[in-house]
């Protein structure tokens, strides 16, 4: 038979520290206020207290470890993370702004700012260009993004919807044996997303167990101002709008940014949603939010770099 002390340290787990806290750590029991062990008679009195109900000045707690998210619990032990899977779109037929993927803006493309922007974020677990051009692909590849795929041509047209795009960049990833938890859908279009932006999105979603989070701005023009027309007649668009003349009295309202969305595998995949019914939003300031699909948005991003008010590295200007 081992030694009493071989045979209890055999029956105990290990004390292992897991950020500077033992993972199995004894409760102090009977602790003062000011950390002194309580004498027996106190002990006792605290546990009678306790039993109807009451505190007393004395009265201990228990002092448990630490949970520390997504931390190591030891060997063969942890917490695991979401498997975010980011999409970054970039077809190569625009009536918009021709070619605008690939167009110069400060020292990048716009895909080239899209992918900087993802491998400064800290919470993807992995990021796929999905193209059908192969200028772009190239492009995307300079830039240190993988593009195991060209897309197939019915899902690069004019008519093309965003939601079959990331679905089958989604199966293209379940082929290789992994399920994403999370799809964050990034477009080029917004160049001075950072990957903060990316993460608080993302970190939105998943601590909240919403359906899809997404980033807004402050909307632009209030649209308790704006009209419908009957001919030349004019018509509220909403009726309540009546009661404010000032737009610093109307309730504050805001629009999609464009730069991240975030969606759960069920939404996308079993609903056929970007946005679940729980959604959450991330509010980003004008700047960040510069979305770009005419020549007119990009003769604005070029003046807010310019300016030197885009909130991008300035490796990226």
């Amino acid at each position: 038979m081992a030694p009493d002390g071989e045979r209890g340290a055999r029956l105990r787990p290990a004390r292992r520290a897991l950020g500077g806290v033992p993972l199995h750590r004894p409760a102090e029991r009977h602790v003062r206020r000011g950390g002194e062990t309580l004498p027996g008679r106190d002990r006792r009195r605290a546990a009678a207290l306790r039993r109807l109900g009451r505190t007393g000045h004395d009265e201990g707690h228990r002092c448990r470890a630490a949970r520390i998210p997504g931390a190591s619990l030891g060997e063969g032990l942890s917490v695991a993370a979401p498997y975010v899977f980011g999409v970054i779109p970039a077809r190569g037929g625009s009536k918009g702004l021709p070619g605008k993927n690939l167009r110069r803006l400060g020292a990048l493309s716009l895909i080239g700012h899209a992918i900087a922007s993802a491998r400064e974020a800290t919470r993807l677990t992995r990021f796929v260009v999905s193209t059908d051009s192969d200028a772009i692909a190239e492009e995307a590849r300079r830039h240190g993004a993988e593009v195991p795929f060209l897309r197939p041509a019915e899902l690069a047209s004019d008519e093309a919807g965003m939601i079959p795009v990331l679905q089958h960049a989604v199966r293209w990833l379940e082929s290789t044996g992994a399920r994403p938890d999370l799809i964050v859908t990034l477009q080029p279009t917004s160049p001075f997303r950072v990957g903060a932006d990316i993460d608080r999105t993302i970190a939105r979603a998943a601590e909240t167990g919403a359906d899809s989070a997404q980033t807004l701005s402050e909307a632009s023009y209030h649209p308790y101002f704006m009209k419908t027309l009957d001919g030349d007649v004019t018509h509220a668009l909403f009726e309540e709008g009546y009661r404010y003349v000032r737009r610093q009295d109307a309730p504050a309202v805001y629009q999609p940014s464009g730069a991240v969305y975030v969606t759960r595998y069920d939404v996308l995949m079993g609903q056929g949603r970007v946005l679940g019914k729980d959604n959450r939003g991330i509010v980003m300031d004008f700047a960040a939010s510069v979305n770009i699909d005419t020549e007119w948005d990009f003769l604005l991003a070029e003046l807010v770099l310019g300016q030197g008010r885009a909130p991008i590295p300035p490796s990226r200007r």
